[in-house]
């Protein structure tokens, strides 16, 4: 029986979202790193792919959530070969969220930064297992890489309460960590998923 999720009639102007996927892996592949490197200490490649990245985010079907991955993949890839030049340590990984699929990015980063990113994400348990997308896809970058499970956080600071006491009680209340961070201040996490982290090594 065909798998319906594999159907690309689900999306409406399925052709038009995969010239999408692709401008957008092109955009990021060719991206130089170096000076939001230099200015900013990181720089993230996430999937801003209309309409699934919008105020209320949606999944995609898991086709084209494949073909998403792979784009990040190969987003690694191109950034790995920058990265190599830099002459500095480079945290590079590639996260894979589930449920909330389009929190999914790749992460350059160095210094402190590189030091907030690799203690952002807690090591833990999966509660689902790995994302099919990440399981079936034939990129050999996937592959290559090795793959931790780590939570998906939903993160508030203390800006994000300043005109909702009401959020800040549910927040504080459902919150299973909080910690601090040198831009943010303090920080409460709720957890909303499992993230899947990609990483070779230092470059």
């Amino acid at each position: 029986m065909p798998n319906p999720l594999s159907n690309r009639k689900n999306v409406r102007g399925w052709p038009r979202q995969v010239q999408r996927v692709q401008a957008w892996q092109h955009h990021f592949s060719e991206l130089d790193i170096r000076p939001h490197i230099a200015e900013s200490e990181y720089v993230l490649a996430k999937i801003w792919i209309d309409p699934w990245y919008r105020l209320t985010r949606r999944t995609p079907p898991a086709w084209l959530r494949k073909r998403m991955v792979e784009g990040l993949l190969s987003i690694h890839d191109a950034w790995e070969t920058q990265a190599r030049r830099l002459g500095q340590p480079v945290l590079l990984q590639v996260w894979v969220c589930s449920p909330r699929f389009m929190e999914s990015c790749v992460v350059a980063a160095v210094g402190t930064r590189a030091e907030y990113y690799a203690r952002l994400l807690p090591r833990a348990a999966a509660r689902s297992c790995m994302p099919e997308e990440l399981r079936t896809t034939a990129f050999v970058g996937a592959k290559n890489l090795v793959w931790t499970s780590h939570t998906d956080d939903e993160l508030y600071d203390d800006d994000d309460f300043a005109d909702s006491p009401a959020l800040h009680a549910m927040v504080r209340l459902k919150a299973w960590r909080t910690f601090n961070s040198p831009w943010f201040g303090r920080c409460l996490a709720l957890r909303r998923g499992d993230t899947w982290v990609g990483c070779r090594r230092s470059v």
